[in-house]
């Protein structure tokens, strides 16, 4: 095969893109040593390029972006391990892919039709929907009616309606006024009080 000096765009285009994404990463890592008045050396720059450059563009601006915001310096050290820049990474992909996840199915054409939607589908008038409606008012009145005039039923209600007025007595201590200063009384004298 001939080599007449010119790469294979391909080849051309993935060193285009490990490059700028390299770049992209030495931007953000330089943002960082300005957020927390710092510089790394020329080898923990590596580190933390051949760490973060496979990572998408959006995310580590993101990251970096939150990690500067909460990050804080904790036994003298003054930056980000490249552990927390990664867990804030994949902090913001989770949201990115949950919010993309929320956009489809608010978007999908498969919900659940709305009543009138449905009403519409069933060929009912919307006047027939509320004479339904009041139709189930009036029997569900009429069923409290007759159960208002059933005497075992009135003999409940009083008795549930007394137990939610009164409150269960937990204490001995009487609620009269006369009665509960006695009852203190006695209680002094027998605790050796007065």
């Amino acid at each position: 095969m001939e080599s007449n000096g010119s790469t294979n765009p391909p080849l051309k285009r993935a060193c285009d893109d490990k490059t700028k994404r390299r770049h992209v990463c030495l931007q953000n890592l330089k943002r960082m040593e300005a957020a927390f008045r710092t510089e790394l050396n020329e080898r923990e720059l590596e580190i933390y390029v051949d760490a973060l450059e496979t990572t998408p563009t959006l995310d580590l601006v993101e990251a970096v972006a939150d990690v500067i915001r909460t990050w804080r310096p904790q036994f003298g050290v003054n930056f980000p391990p490249i552990y927390d820049v990664l867990d804030a990474i994949q902090v913001v992909h989770g949201r990115r892919l949950l919010e993309k996840k929320t956009a489809v199915i608010l978007e999908r054409n498969d919900k659940p039709p709305t009543w009138e939607a449905l009403r519409e589908k069933a060929g009912v008038s919307h006047e027939q929907v509320q004479a339904w409606r009041e139709a189930g008012k009036q029997a569900q009145r009429q069923h409290i009616a007759e159960l208002e005039r059933d005497p075992e039923w009135q003999l409940l209600y009083v008795k549930f309606a007394q137990a939610r007025r009164g409150r269960p007595r937990l204490s001995t201590v009487p609620e009269e006024g006369d009665e509960r200063s006695q009852w203190a009384k006695d209680q002094a004298e027998k605790q050796g009080w007065r």
